[in-house]
């Protein structure tokens, strides 16, 4: 799976592979100054197992997880991110796929996530609590109302749970082969 995703909110782009269970990205965009975001998330069943994450010419991350809420860098517990699941990568709309492909959603369901939020490009971590709920199908694309403090929008996915729209954020520009 290839993805392109234009970023909307600055000037910038994300080329996104996700093959053998190892999502990764190279995001390119300039808000104020320019940067260069490269990641990779290690996944099983999508869960996280590995986060790395480096911004050209500044910090890196490395973070491991046990998959059921537990992270660790450098081998020490991080217990302040304790009870998150999923990553979620300011610089990128694919985290939003995690917790949407993770579980299983019914029309009208809301779903509560403490999430390890990653600033970029400082790459600060801290616990998020998110909120996705399942609206319906709109052209033939699921939609979800996503919630993060004050922050709130109608994310829209494809059938295999990647955004395809997120306002005044991201929109997809190419997948599988063709452009949009």
């Amino acid at each position: 799976m290839k993805i392109v995703w234009e970023k909307k909110a600055a000037f910038g782009c994300e080329y996104f592979k996700l093959a053998d269970g190892v999502a990764s990205g190279t995001v390119i965009y300039q808000d104020g100054e320019s940067y260069l975001v490269n990641y990779s998330i290690e996944l099983e069943d999508w869960v996280t197992k590995r986060l790395t994450v480096r911004v050209d010419g500044g910090a890196s991350l490395e973070l491991e997880s046990d998959g059921r809420g537990r992270w660790f860098k450098e081998g020490e517990e991080l217990a302040e991110l304790n009870g998150a699941i999923d990553p979620d990568i300011q610089a990128t709309p694919f985290t939003n796929t995690l917790p949407i492909n993770r579980n299983s959603w019914e029309i009208g369901e809301e779903k509560e996530f403490q999430m390890v939020y990653v600033e970029v490009p400082s790459l600060q971590v801290r616990k998020a609590e998110q909120r996705y709920t399942y609206l319906g199908e709109k052209d033939g694309r699921r939609v979800f109302q996503y919630q993060s403090g004050s922050f709130d929008a109608e994310v829209l996915v494809d059938g295999d749970g990647f955004v395809v729209e997120y306002p005044g954020l991201f929109g997809r520009r190419y997948s599988k082969g063709e452009y949009l």
